[in-house]
């Protein structure tokens, strides 16, 4: 499997992910400092969807990818009309943000995961050890995906947090787009291509990456903590 990655120039020094020789810094700090913005309103955002609707939250998460639970779950989280979350996601110039599903995804999670997590890691992800995915679980997995295609990237990432959990945790730590992201993410590049399978080929920018650890990571931290009373208590809606 190849892994291709794409960065905008406003986050250049994050190429050192795809090959340190070819690190570069950032050119123009006025456009990071927009991509930083607009991780901030995404990440807002995405934690006041999470706090109207909690347990709906976490039947997205959960549902497999392209399977009618998760556009369910997408639908009843996300609103249409303007709601008391629809501020985040406006631009100071009063343009709306546009965020595509795959990377709300990932800062819906980071969201359900400092719920649960606000000070640090719970021990299964601080004391993790590697553990390695083997093709028989993900030939399975591929399987009974409603959606090959669109499971391989959460194969993916699921693989990376076995093996590095306690740095994915430090990466969803960060603010999107700085370099400590930068750097946690350069760290994680040695462990990316062991989690490369039969000869795909899977295309992430940073912040597509950045979302498929963090789906990973939520879903990863649920195995050790009891269910979310706040969550539980939350009456579904009717379909």
């Amino acid at each position: 499997m190849k892994l291709r990655m794409y960065f905008s120039a406003a986050v250049m020094a994050v190429f050192a992910i795809v090959s340190p020789a070819t690190a570069q810094t950032v050119t123009d700090e006025a456009q990071a400092e927009v991509e930083r913005s607009a991780g901030t309103m995404a990440a807002r955002y995405a934690a006041c969807l999470v706090a109207e609707r909690p347990s709906i939250a976490d039947i997205f998460l959960a549902a497999s990818l392209g399977s009618p639970e998760r556009t369910y779950a997408f639908n009843a989280l996300v609103p249409v009309e303007d709601n008391d979350c629809t501020s985040f996601a406006t631009a100071p110039d009063g343009q709306d943000l546009q965020i595509p599903e795959t990377i709300l995804t990932g800062y819906i999670a980071e969201a359900r995961y400092f719920v649960r997590f606000p000070s640090g890691p719970p021990p299964l992800i601080a004391s993790s050890a590697p553990a390695t995915t083997s093709d028989e679980e993900i030939a399975e997995r591929l399987a009974a995906a409603p959606n090959p295609a669109l499971e391989f990237p959460r194969i993916f990432g699921d693989c990376v947090v076995r093996l590095r959990a306690p740095d994915v945790d430090r990466l969803v730590r960060t603010q999107p787009g700085t370099p400590e992201e930068a750097a946690v993410l350069g760290a994680l590049q040695p462990s990316l291509g062991q989690c490369l399978w039969s000869g795909q080929t899977l295309e992430f920018s940073r912040e597509t990456l950045r979302a498929a650890l963090a789906d990973a990571l939520y879903r990863r931290g649920l195995v050790a903590v009891a269910p979310d009373p706040d969550a539980a208590a939350e009456p579904e809606p009717s379909r």
